[in-house]
């Protein structure tokens, strides 16, 4: 790899780190891309045009249906947004989405990309209330939608609003600024 440029080296072994974490291989095989500059930065700016619209609009609904007091919708559209979020700067960073809408195996996934992103919700918690949190957005892909008692209050979904918009600024910013060193 000492052909390429150290940035494209670094890039290289922090996908290598994520590999090595969660699948364990006995060998990885690398195969070079012929893509050029313009096109690696097409495809990257395609991709946040995608997929940050798309958490920022459901981030703007679970703003909404908390002012309706919609509590479980907004719950579902806030992990919907984090969802995307975590989607746009893994497509940004590495060009690879996982098949997963498991929010804390997507962070993982990220954390790699940036330490502030993966940072928003600590892991490990730095206090109970914290691992909370995260296990409340986590659950509701699924139990905000089909369980009728999936616990949240209106302080806690506005907490959660305030985490997710605070992912959508500093994914915002951290793709931007790759898409603009891509060329």
């Amino acid at each position: 790899m000492s052909y390429l440029p150290e940035y494209k080296q670094h890039e290289i072994g922090k996908i290598l780190e994520i590999i090595k974490e969660l699948a364990k291989p006995e060998k990885v095989i690398l195969f070079g891309s012929h893509a050029s500059r313009e096109e690696k930065k097409e495809k990257a700016q395609g991709y946040f045009d995608t997929w940050f619209p798309q958490g920022r609009d459901f981030l703007d609904g679970s703003v909404y249906h908390e002012s309706k007091r919609q509590l479980r919708v907004g719950a579902f559209s806030l992990h919907q947004a984090a969802e995307s979020f975590y989607n746009t700067a893994l497509l940004v960073f590495t060009g690879y989405k996982p098949k997963t809408h498991h929010l804390e195996r997507l962070r993982n996934y990220a954390k790699h990309i940036s330490p502030e992103l993966y940072g928003i919700f600590h892991k490990p918690a730095l206090s109970e209330q914290e691992c909370y949190f995260f296990d409340l957005l986590r659950r509701s892909y699924i139990d905000a939608r089909y369980k009728l008692d999936y616990p949240i209050t209106v302080e806690e979904l506005r907490i959660l609003i305030d985490k997710v918009s605070r992912m959508q600024e500093v994914v915002g910013r951290i793709c931007r600024e790759k898409i603009a060193r891509m060329g």
